[in-house]
């Protein structure tokens, strides 16, 4: 097995299956075997594969500065999920056109499986009936009980997230980034990490790979629970998580990394976020003192989005989903997305600074090392800096001004930390 091999539990690997090399890779599922039916779709699908791939990669198509409409979008994702299982060993088939109904960013079944009923956004479950407000009736050849879109779709970067109750399974698709990050990739990857350290931290991967269009896609086992619906059970969970996550840090190891190193340009993003006068004087001058001192972060192995509805709560534990931004990164960038979204973000700072304090800090260039306090600070402004380019994305979108409160109250948690200094 080369090094670059991804691992799952008990060191098996996970590894392409026998298809052909346009083909997506999958790996054996670990549920009953589903008799594949051949369905009529690859020619019919093709035409609307290409456009949904367009819409996601603005540079494939000359039209691609025209936003879509979110029904069309709903429509070209529900035949990509077809398409998909067509390919994936691991996920059913259909055995013809089945009826979904279609509002906002959901596509569904009209009877959805209880399993996954879950996946629906709270924001979008009730008034579903075929005279509803919205309700747009929609069919496709797939399985799937139903489609997510992701809530922020800003008509570059489209990805979703589907589920089939019946056999326990979730597809997840998602194109690579405009500068090029593969999250279905850092998911595979982050499998082979996590489970060797907190291998209940994490689902089980069970196929990967990616259409003839590029498109990359996993399948991983569903989940029996619900994601945390609040900054109160975000609050209570937060010990158990962070427990989690350090004794991946423990297991995968620390490196330590000078902050220039680590991000070029946060001088110059955070100068660009002080210009538009978001941040109060005293406080930008304080994170410009740490900027200036230059000292080293430990880094090791980061979930990367560590928000409520990414946390499910099963009846034994608690398990980190959509790991597509994980990657080797400052281990305080997980705890800064739970001091930001917490609803005690003072009892949180306090559980921070004691689990993610000793750990790693000891050997080579531990004195030149900021304190913990100052590692989460440093996080808290990483994240506040994306505010200028953000910002400028979500005009006119629908969460614009979330993101903007968002912000503002990462301001307070950075003051927070600084007083705590």
């Amino acid at each position: 097995m080369s090094e670059d091999t991804p691992v799952g539990r008990g060191g098996r690997p996970l590894r392409p299956g026998k298809l052909p090399p346009t083909l997506p890779s999958t790996l054996p599922s670990k549920l009953p075997s589903v008799r594949r039916r051949l369905v009529p779709a690859r020619r019919a699908l093709s035409g609307m594969a290409g456009r949904f791939a367009s819409w996601m990669d603005p540079g494939r198509s000359s039209s691609a500065a025209v936003s879509p409409v979110v029904e069309d979008r709903l429509a070209a994702a529900l035949e990509v999920v077809a398409q998909i299982e067509a390919s994936a060993e691991a996920l059913p088939v259909a055995s013809g056109p089945v009826t979904f109904w279609g509002r906002g960013r959901v596509a569904r079944r009209p009877e959805v499986h209880p399993a996954v009923a879950g996946l629906v956004p709270r924001t979008e479950r009730d008034g579903w009936a075929v005279d509803g407000p919205q309700i747009r009736t929609l069919e496709a050849a797939t399985a799937a009980d139903l489609v997510v879109m992701a809530k922020f779709d800003v008509h570059e970067r489209t990805k979703l997230r589907a589920a089939y109750g019946e056999d326990g399974l979730t597809l997840a698709v998602q194109p690579k980034s405009p500068t090029g990050v593969d999250g279905i990739a850092r998911i595979v990857r982050a499998q082979e990490v996590v489970s060797q350290h907190a291998p209940d931290l994490m689902t089980d991967v069970l196929g990967y790979g990616r259409l003839p269009s590029g498109l990359p896609f996993v399948v991983e086992r569903w989940l029996d629970g619900q994601p945390l619906g609040s900054s109160t059970e975000l609050s209570a969970a937060a010990p158990e998580i962070l427990a989690g996550l350090s004794a991946v840090h423990r297991g995968h190891g620390f490196t330590r990394v000078r902050l220039s190193e680590h991000w070029a340009p946060l001088a110059d993003r955070w100068a660009k976020t002080l210009a538009t006068g978001l941040v109060p004087d005293d406080l930008g001058a304080w994170v410009g003192r740490l900027i200036d001192r230059d000292a080293t972060l430990r880094h090791s192995w980061v979930h990367g989005d560590l928000v409520a509805s990414n946390v499910i709560r099963t009846p034994d534990r608690l398990v980190l989903i959509d790991w597509e931004h994980s990657q080797q990164a400052p281990i305080m960038n997980d705890a800064a997305k739970l001091h930001l979204f917490v609803a005690d973000p003072t009892q949180l700072l306090s559980t921070v600074l004691d689990v993610l304090d000793d750990a790693g800090r000891q050997g080579a260039g531990a004195a030149d090392a900021f304190s913990p306090a100052e590692e989460l600070a440093l996080a808290h402004a990483q994240l506040i800096s994306h505010y200028p380019r953000r910002s400028a994305q979500l005009v006119g979108h629908p969460r614009e001004g979330v993101y903007d409160k968002q912000v503002r109250r990462q301001l307070q948690r950075l003051a927070e930390v600084r007083d705590a200094v």
